[in-house]
């Protein structure tokens, strides 16, 4: 006799019926009209046990001829006494329930942050004066070669330090895995919304202090006098993707998600905005900051942001010669704000659009939420990151910078 299988009629019921293949494992057979197809006579196909399964099971096994066996090992456990404590079974760590670990999560990130700071403030005004005044020109290789070895000494050895202090499981919270095949095409809509909207804030911001943006130009052309553009792309697109991502993105905003995602990404983007030193273009670095944060948490990998990151980058170097370009123009101006808004609504239409998808992909995965840790009361989260004396001492030393930098 064959080994009997289930049949599924038209409206899903089963009903058994013996096996026409004798002496083959025991399959499903499924109508077409049970998944979704156009099937009149009722057709019937075979499908593996284990496909079967995964498809239209749930927490229950759809019954078979045969019932499931228990295992030799689940049969020899012993059951739970009435007073033995239940193991937790929640995800989420421990640390995001509780009060005083929230507020030593936000002492940490922002003393990390200082240090970042004045590694910067360092080697932007006495290393690099100093390299200026042995001869050494803004354009040349050199030059590149000092900005790569700078960012190693700026962001990868604070970050490998901070991580060592924290402990060895520091490193996993940072997402630090390949980023799915597909969020390619939320990658796609995020690079566009960066690239245009970036152009865009910086637009707007032209008629609030035109000055500050336009005299961004020279580093422009500094890039461009170059004969090596290895080295150019290696130096400003490669390297700050890497690096920066692994800082802000990584541990940034993993010590911050403890708070909150809202939490997490504000202050990785204005923490992010605040290590580029430029005024006219701080909105745009937020905005940017922004995407990559979210597309962080979304795809739950730090690859995502460094290649967005190294694509935004690329694209900037392309387009800015043309931006400038247009803001000195002043008949242009208007159509070109135009342009940039049309084109950035519709690339965050579309961004919106494969986020949706690939978050309806990852619910038939049965995979978790992307943000599985939430605090209990977000308000005290969010304060608790804003009132942290570290904060406040990091927003403090910027805000003295800018006020120097305004009035020299």
């Amino acid at each position: 006799m064959g080994t009997s299988s289930t049949t599924f009629d038209v409206r899903g019921r089963a009903a058994h019926a013996p096996s026409r293949r004798r002496g083959g494992p025991q399959a499903r057979v499924v109508t077409a009209d049970f998944i979704g197809g156009n099937n009149p006579r009722g057709q019937h196909f075979h499908m593996p046990k284990k496909t079967h399964k995964s498809l239209f099971s749930t927490d229950e096994e759809i019954n078979t001829d045969k019932p499931p066996q228990e295992s030799a090992s689940a049969k020899a456990a012993p059951e739970p006494e009435a007073d033995e404590p239940e193991a937790e079974t929640s995800k989420v760590p421990a640390v995001s329930r509780g009060g005083g670990l929230l507020v030593s999560n936000t002492l940490l990130a922002p003393a990390l942050m200082l240090v970042v700071f004045g590694l910067l403030m360092f080697f932007r005004y006495y290393v690099y004066d100093r390299v200026a005044a042995g001869g050494v020109e803004a354009g040349s290789d050199n030059s590149y070669l000092n900005m790569i070895v700078a960012q190693l000494f700026i962001y990868v050895i604070p970050a490998l330090l901070y991580l060592r202090i924290k402990g060895r499981g520091a490193f996993t919270r940072l997402r630090v895995r390949l980023m799915p095949i597909r969020a390619i095409p939320f990658c796609i809509a995020a690079f566009f919304v960066m690239l245009f909207g970036s152009l865009l804030v910086r637009t707007l911001l032209f008629y609030l202090v035109p000055g500050t943006i336009l005299n961004e130009a020279n580093s422009v052309q500094t890039y461009s006098q170059s004969a090596n553009g290895l080295l150019i792309i290696l130096a400003a697109a490669v390297m700050p993707a890497l690096c920066e991502e692994f800082v802000f993105r990584g541990i940034v905003v993993s010590e911050y998600e403890r708070n909150g995602a809202l939490t997490a990404v504000i202050f990785s983007s204005l923490f992010y905005a605040c290590a580029h030193f430029v005024q006219g273009d701080f909105a745009s670095y937020v905005f940017a900051g922004v995407i990559l944060a979210v597309a962080v948490i979304m795809t739950n990998s730090v690859m995502t942001a460094v290649i967005l990151h190294l694509a935004w980058s690329l694209g900037t170097l392309a387009t800015d010669g043309v931006f400038y370009h247009v803001l000195q123009a002043s008949q242009s101006v208007t159509l070109f704000m135009f342009l940039l808004a049309v084109f950035t609504a519709g690339s965050l239409f579309f961004m919106f659009y494969t986020q949706e998808n690939f978050y309806i992909w990852r619910a038939y995965l049965g995979a978790p939420a992307p943000m599985a840790e939430r605090p209990k009361n977000y308000v005290y989260a969010a304060v608790t990151a804003i009132l942290s004396p570290t904060f406040l001492l990091f927003a403090g030393i910027y805000a003295a910078y800018i006020i120097v930098q305004m009035r020299t």
